[in-house]
């Protein structure tokens, strides 16, 4: 089983039909290993709250009810879309059921090592076409918002691996470069909104592991950003958007945040319809005499979802944010306290970050509805969740 769930760890970082083709068979053996156990509805029940699910279809078919006119063949597309969550209720069921041990957790750093060497190799063989890394995505945006939550989920357990002097050299090693070389990525991205939601999780987190954690890595921040700034001339025309090109990058996304409120104040309650609003944005644009500009989504997840299915569904992906993150964190406080700081104690708090660099980096980007990004949230938060729910997830003191 553990090999599969390896599988799928990599295919985040390859392409869309690799993850759905890992996706498909994480579902099967899911679905297997309950059959076989001659209790489905525990595969239903791995989530506290799987309810959420039909409600939010419910209101997202009202949308296409109430909002803009959408033909059917589109609107049951859109709704197909939503099959993430037996994805996600199939992923908390597996990852209950494995250990997340020495031999795992070593696995997953060597995945992550390599993965982020190819993608420095390609950065430098594409650098001519495209001087923002893109990974085998070829496409800085989404590469971003895959890897910087990938690596914070390794970061923690991966500094606590390389300063435990138990620990063979080589892997020490492995643990911290992977992580690491991850990080390095995500800056060469030059992808400001999950910059900015990698450095915020980082901070949260050391904050929860102690003052001197916190001020050790905000100096360590500090410092790293100091540098990179002073040296980089390009990473100084991303924070301070001094060119035509940032400049424009800007306003047209503060554009796509008016039209779509402008949206969602038309359609308040269940919105103009599910990813509709990148159908209708042009019209909103031009009302205001603005030409189109070429984009669609509303750059931000949260305007998006207001738009597209209104404060109702908008309400379900913050109830199901709320679902995943009180579980964990409250999780975190309880092993802390009871000084139950091991491996999957720093595993767990990865994840947490994890999340949190992807809901804020949702903040300037729609990753929530683009596949491979949602994936790569789901994924990683049903590992959170596994390890603050399941029995199997002891923590004890090492």
């Amino acid at each position: 089983m553990f090999g599969l769930i390896l599988f799928f760890w990599a295919a985040l970082h390859i392409s869309q039909s690799v993850i759905d083709l890992a996706d498909f068979l994480l579902i099967l053996m899911a679905l297997k290993m309950a059959y076989q156990s001659g209790d489905l509805r525990s595969l239903w029940r791995s989530f506290k709250f799987p309810l959420l699910w039909p409600i939010w279809l419910g209101v997202v078919a009202l949308g296409f009810v109430f909002g803009a006119p959408t033909d059917a063949s589109t609107a049951l597309k859109l709704v197909w879309e939503f099959r993430w969550f037996v994805s996600f209720l199939c992923f908390i069921y597996l990852f209950q059921k494995v250990e997340w041990n020495e031999k795992q957790q070593r696995s997953f750093a060597v995945v992550l090592l390599a993965i982020s060497i190819l993608d420095l190799i390609l950065f430098f063989v594409d650098y001519d076409k495209d001087p923002r890394a893109g990974g085998l995505f070829h496409h800085s945006m989404p590469f971003a918002h895959t890897m910087g939550p990938s690596a914070l989920l390794l970061l923690f357990l991966g500094i606590k691996k390389a300063l435990d002097k138990g620990e063979k050299p080589l892997w020490r090693a492995v643990y911290f470069v992977a992580p690491v070389l991850g990080s390095v990525m995500v800056v060469l991205s030059f992808t400001r909104g999950i910059w900015i939601g990698f450095v915020a999780a980082l901070l949260v987190c050391t904050a929860l592991l102690g003052k001197r954690v916190f001020l050790t890595s905000m100096a360590a921040l500090v410092i790293a950003g100091a540098v990179l700034f002073a040296g980089s001339s390009r990473i100084q025309t991303r924070v301070m958007g001094k060119t035509n090109a940032e400049s424009q990058s800007n306003n047209e996304r503060m554009l796509y945040w008016k039209a779509n409120l402008q949206i969602f104040r038309d359609y308040p309650l269940v919105g103009i319809g599910y990813s509709q609003n990148n159908v209708h944005v042009e019209e909103y644009l031009k009302k205001d005499g603005i030409d189109w500009l070429g984009g669609a989504h509303a750059h931000n997840q949260y305007i998006h979802f207001l738009a597209g299915t209104g404060i109702l569904g908008l309400a379900c992906f913050l109830s199901f944010l709320g679902l995943i993150f009180y579980p964990v964190f409250k999780k975190l406080l309880a092993w802390r306290s009871a000084g139950k700081t091991n491996d999957h104690y720093y595993l767990l708090m990865g994840a947490f970050a994890a999340m949190l660099c992807f809901v804020i980096g949702a903040l300037t980007e729609s990753n929530f509805s683009i596949a491979k990004n949602r994936f790569v949230f789901l994924f990683i938060a049903a590992i959170a969740y596994a390890l603050s729910t399941s029995p199997a997830a002891k923590s004890s003191k090492k």
